[in-house]
């Protein structure tokens, strides 16, 4: 096949995704009232700050350092929208390498959900992408023993932790494994991976300086946790602990507490605290919140766009998902006649494409545990995505599942099934 046609309809593809997505809603009160603000004081000398002076440890500051940049251009819509297209292109061209997969057009579509994580203005796109490099460039690393390409990793590593927090363990799960390997007497791999996870921790280190410069306290995370683990506990029905999974909840328990805001320092130690102490209480029904979001994964998916609000304003956005969510399928449809007919149609396609990756991706997900069973023992690469992929399951049950937090390991479950494709169809397995 011509690889230039392949890569221009993939270029298409992504092009219309973006455009068709570029007014999404998901996450992006975050982005202009705090990214946006960040930048904004950063560039004018105001310091890491929502509120001039007013220094925050929350969020990490990998994409308020972005988007920096983009201000900097006096377009930084624009800017971000380019940078994260040709990031999505230069990682599934990263894919096809890492997972040594001969390009075919019919896998094309099949990217749409990853592309779509990648169209929106929010760190999950860039931790994404560089999951993809740091995995490519570790295995590499342990295949060559090569020091470089442990660096590599190491800094793909860094820059995922100083966009999201919640990946700091894997650089425990690393350690584990430079454990293992020096008890094996395993030299080489263990050298690897102390340089991976020493250069992580390397990119780490400004993060903890600035933490310290703060509250004399040393953190390489953000001071959000506390809050995300308390209202997780709200994504169960009917939960016990009555709580609801909204940010709302986060600030009404700090405010009882006598603490303005629930991801300042103090707002995470008393949310954490609280966390752990509505388990103790009620620990049978934490186990059903785990389960509970486990099974969210498979019947939810993952995220693929809100393109329908391209063809709406702000305004008739909300009456539209108003109009839409009533619980009552009748009374919902007869709601959509008051719409324009291009915004039905524009939705019945986004509906369409959401509901046909959900069987996808669990298929996905199936086709990976299958391969991985089969050719564990033989392949350092299917190691490493179990490990990513059990890991990621493990947040998404002990703490919280939105569907984009699975678009993360999409291209890791993707490359694994098409490798398991390809392997079946008596083509050479090159899985590493």
């Amino acid at each position: 096949m011509s690889g230039k046609r392949f890569w221009l309809i993939l270029g298409g593809l992504a092009a219309v995704v973006f455009t068709c997505n570029a007014a999404h809603s998901n996450q992006q009160i975050i982005f202009f009232r705090e990214y946006v603000p960040i930048a904004t004081n950063l560039l004018n000398g105001s310091g890491y700050s929502i509120l001039p002076h007013q220094p925050v440890l929350y969020p990490m500051w990998g994409y308020s350092l972005l988007t920096v940049l983009a201000l900097t251009t006096g377009y930084s819509l624009i800017f971000l929208g380019i940078f994260q297209a040709i990031l999505s292109l230069v990682t599934i061209r990263a894919f096809y390498r890492l997972f040594r997969l001969e390009k075919k057009y019919w896998h094309i579509p099949l990217f749409i959900p990853f592309i779509t994580l990648l169209s929106v203005r929010w760190p999950d796109a860039i931790v994404a992408s560089m999951l993809v490099f740091a995995l490519m460039f570790f295995v590499s690393s342990i295949q060559k023993s090569s020091n470089k390409y442990a660096f590599y990793s190491g800094c793909c590593l860094g820059l995922i932790c100083n966009f999201r927090s919640e990946y700091l363990g894997l650089l425990i799960i690393l350690a584990l494994v430079m454990t293992v390997s020096l008890l094996r007497r395993d030299i080489a791999q263990m050298k690897v991976t102390l340089i991976t996870v020493l250069t992580s921790l390397f990119l780490l280190l400004p993060w903890a300086i600035y933490s310290y410069s703060i509250d004399k306290h040393v953190r390489v995370a953000a001071t959000n946790g506390g809050g995300v683990f308390y209202i997780s506990l709200g994504q169960l029905p009917n939960n016990p602990w009555h709580i609801t999974h909204s940010d709302s909840t986060a600030f009404t328990e700090s405010h009882l507490n006598g603490i303005d805001d629930p991801y300042s320092p103090r707002g995470d130690s008393l949310l954490t605290s609280e966390f752990v102490s509505d388990i103790e209480k009620f620990p049978a029904s934490f186990t059903k919140k785990i389960a509970y979001n486990l099974l969210s994964t498979v019947y939810r998916g993952v995220y693929t766009g809100e393109f329908v609000n391209i063809t709406l304003d702000s305004a008739a956005r909300e009456a539209f998902l108003g109009s839409i969510t009533s619980g009552n399928i009748s009374q919902d449809i007869s709601r959509l006649s008051e719409f324009r007919f291009v915004t039905i149609i524009v939705f019945a396609i986004q509906q369409f494409i959401h509901i046909f990756f959900i069987p996808i991706f669990d298929l996905l997900i199936l086709l990976t545990i299958i391969y991985c069973w089969k050719y564990l023992r033989k392949s350092f690469l299917l190691k490493v995505v179990l490990i990513v992929l059990l890991y990621k399951f493990a947040l998404v049950g002990l703490v919280q599942y939105e569907p984009r937090h699975m678009n993360a390991i999409y291209l890791l479950v993707l490359g694994t099934a098409l490798l398991y494709v390809q392997n079946r169809k008596g083509q050479t397995l090159t899985s590493g």
